[in-house]
């Protein structure tokens, strides 16, 4: 199969991860589910050119613990009813633990392999050109709903007998520990694509990765993942898998992303563009 310049809704679950022991969120062993975290990072200032820092509150996939920092009885509609500080404990064995992807936390996202392959062999999502854009999200209510986007920058190549050797030095330790083992110690062995995203430092013909998000202060009870509507592009009532939406050119693909861009900031939202790796700690 071909690389194919693509600009992709890809659907994954959108539930939302309510604590499981106490004030703490146990790695997931269930389904995927996203959680809203509070944790510092970087944003875009509205003039979309320089960036600044603060404590920024987003929708993410983190699957392993994550301490509880408040709670809402009655969250505004579509917003969380937690809010949560991100962290990682080292299991005794992987087995059964969910594994993060998309991963958007240091200097570069990673997509590592969610729907790359399936039962019948491997999918269109293992074959990205270059420059394809993923909008990771849920549909609810014939809504999309984002949480993440993703600029592919390059790729490498993986597979359950490799990966330590080819991935060794390229990736963060927390990635290691919250998305690669855990998927390896769980996946049968496919070779897929450790895909790289682009970054607001080093943008692929002006694009980059990035994350809707708020700073603290701005919305102290969190929001509703922003609504992304694109006529032919996005399908309001896809509840699994992805659409492929194949491009022929960056310029194409630039035209899409600056329109959801436009439509995130709209919706009083800013572009986080770095987020802090989560920290360990003891079990």
């Amino acid at each position: 199969m071909e690389n194919k310049l693509s600009f992709v809704q890809f659907i994954h679950p959108g539930s939302e991860h309510i604590p499981d022991k106490g004030r703490f969120k146990g790695w997931n062993k269930g389904p995927q589910k996203q959680v809203f975290l509070k944790q510092a990072g970087r944003y875009l200032l509205p003039d979309q050119n320089t960036t600044a820092e603060g404590e920024l509150l987003f929708w993410a996939n983190w699957e392993p613990d994550a301490e509880v920092k408040q709670q809402f009885a009655k969250p505004l509609p579509g917003s969380p009813s937690t809010i949560y500080s991100p962290h990682y404990a080292l299991p005794n064995t992987y087995q059964g633990f969910q594994a993060t992807d998309p991963f958007i936390f240091g200097h570069q996202f990673h997509y590592l392999a969610n729907q790359q392959a399936v039962k019948t062999g491997l999918t269109p999502m293992r074959y990205l050109e270059r420059g394809s854009v993923i909008l990771f999200g849920s549909c609810r209510n014939k809504r999309f709903i984002l949480d993440t986007v993703f600029v592919t920058n390059h790729w490498i190549s993986h597979n359950k007998r490799n990966y330590k050797e080819v991935l060794r030095r390229k990736i963060s330790t927390t990635f290691a520990k919250t998305a690669l083992l855990p998927f390896y110690q769980n996946d049968s062995g496919a070779d897929l694509r450790l895909y790289c995203g682009a970054t607001f430092d080093k943008p692929l013909h002006g694009m980059y990765s990035f994350f809707p998000c708020a700073l603290s202060g701005e919305k102290p009870m969190g929001f509703a993942r922003p609504t992304i509507k694109i006529r032919d592009v996005i399908n309001d009532n896809l509840l699994q898998g992805r659409k492929m939406n194949p491009q022929t050119s960056l310029d194409a693909v630039k035209s899409l992303w600056d329109e959801v861009v436009k439509q995130v900031t709209d919706q009083g939202l800013k572009l986080g563009v770095f987020a802090a790796l989560p920290k360990p700690r003891k079990a």
